[in-house]
């Protein structure tokens, strides 16, 4: 029975992670959960075999089956062509696995020629290094991009803030929240603000800002609510929390 069911599970982790990467109906977690063979063989035929592109799968599967796949597959690449954008890949791929230290070396290595000074790349070091908690340096690398169109409202941003806020820059980390703070936009990045509230003592201020967020919320249509559930939950969650 377990030799039988191995290769059958493994399947459907296979059929899940197609399902939530490619964004497919919500049911299939169901038909796949509760019937296992033939609803990962239904949803296997539906999706991807009838329009097949077999060395994609085989890629994906290899991918699923062996965590460290797409890491070795693309540091092969970058070993065969040490361009910027190889690095970037693999660099992003440490990220993601929390190999912070080579993710850093590696954007380091891009900032070179034309490269020096971009934004997108100093962006993601920023990233890096406050996932490191090499809070000083992320807020250097802040200090360069602050007058830079892309960094005004980036995701980013919110790392710098919160470098600001564990290098005891309490001010300038409100400030940087606050100019993020922008109605109808921005959720993730004014949920973040609301902790950095509740973090400094201002906990009804934070429930207030939140309650503000799920007031528009509301006025979402179904197709808005959809793509943002996951900082929607995130943000109901923190407000649950503080009540």
């Amino acid at each position: 029975m377990f030799n039988l069911y191995t290769p059958i599970l493994m399947l459907q982790c296979f059929c899940f992670y197609h399902i939530y990467k490619n964004q497919k109906q919500y049911w299939w977690y169901f038909v796949i959960f509760f019937v296992p063979l033939v609803g990962c063989l239904a949803y296997l035929y539906m999706n991807i075999f009838r329009n097949a592109n077999y060395d994609g799968i085989v890629e994906e599967a290899k991918g699923i089956l062996d965590n460290d796949y797409e890491i070795q597959k693309l540091e092969k690449e970058n070993r065969f062509a040490d361009t910027i954008a190889n690095k970037l890949k693999l660099a992003n791929a440490y990220l993601d696995r929390n190999r912070f230290n080579e993710a850093i070396d590696l954007f380091q290595s891009c900032l070179t020629g034309n490269a020096t000074n971009d934004p997108g790349i100093k962006m993601s070091l920023l990233k890096a290094y406050f996932l490191n908690e090499e809070y000083s340096e992320a807020v250097s690398i802040g200090n360069e991009l602050k007058d830079f169109k892309a960094f005004q409202q980036a995701e980013e941003r919110v790392a710098y803030a919160w470098s600001l806020y564990y290098s005891d820059e309490i001010e300038l980390a409100q400030e940087n929240f606050q100019v993020m703070d922008c109605n109808f936009t921005n959720y993730m990045h004014r949920l973040e603000f609301a902790r950095f509230l509740d973090k400094i003592q201002r906990t009804m201020l934070a429930k207030v800002k939140l309650e503000e967020i799920l007031e528009e919320i509301d006025h979402m249509d179904n197709f808005e609510k959809k793509n943002k559930k996951a900082v929607i939950r995130e943000i109901q969650n923190f407000y649950d929390s503080l009540n």
